[in-house]
């Protein structure tokens, strides 16, 4: 029964973001009404919403931030439950409620910075492996002396530099995905 109830709380707050606007009420042709059919039928809103939604509406927009929203969100369902917010936050409940709701702030702009950060890696690890395939390898190995396994040591391991055409090649392969990586992290 407690889960039913937490799942039932975490749907009531993730419903209330589609608040209905007074044009709506206006469009759906309440002003259209005599007095007292609209008198019966806000007394019949505030008796199903019991005053809370005018309450929520005003809350969602004195929020200004997102650490603000979280704490008044887990706050209210939490009161709801008859819990601490505290209490809330470390059930499984409370941390997909929490998830959900930075998701709903913060989703589209992790993606993004998560999508460039990607492009960023796997870009400079293809050119890093690019580079290390085109310049030749020289090891110089000491015949004199022997590992366990009765092999000659290496005494020397040397790269070859880049020429400045493939160097400079390099430079703008890696400029070019740096902009493609900046181009995924900012454009949301």
């Amino acid at each position: 029964m407690k889960r039913i109830t937490m799942i039932l709380t975490a749907l009531m707050i993730s419903t209330s973001t589609f608040a209905i606007d007074s044009r709506d009420v206006s469009a759906a042709g309440f002003d259209k009404l005599s007095e007292t059919q609209k008198a019966h039928i806000i007394g019949q809103v505030e008796q199903t919403a019991g005053n809370k939604g005018d309450q929520l509406v005003k809350d969602v927009d004195q929020w200004v931030n997102l650490g603000e929203k979280v704490g008044k969100v887990m706050g209210g369902a939490a009161k709801e439950l008859g819990v601490a917010a505290n209490e809330f936050s470390v059930t499984p409940l409370g941390k997909i409620t929490m998830g959900l709701i930075v998701w709903k702030f913060m989703g589209g702009a992790l993606i993004h910075v998560f999508g460039g950060l990607l492009i960023l890696t796997i870009g400079f690890s293809w050119l890093f492996l690019m580079v290390r395939r085109i310049t030749p390898v020289t090891i110089e190995y000491d015949v004199s002396k022997k590992d366990i396994l009765g092999r000659s040591v290496k005494k020397k391991v040397s790269r070859e530099a880049l020429d400045d055409e493939t160097s400079f090649g390099f430079i703008v392969a890696g400029g070019a995905v740096i902009v493609v990586s900046l181009i995924a992290m900012f454009t949301f």
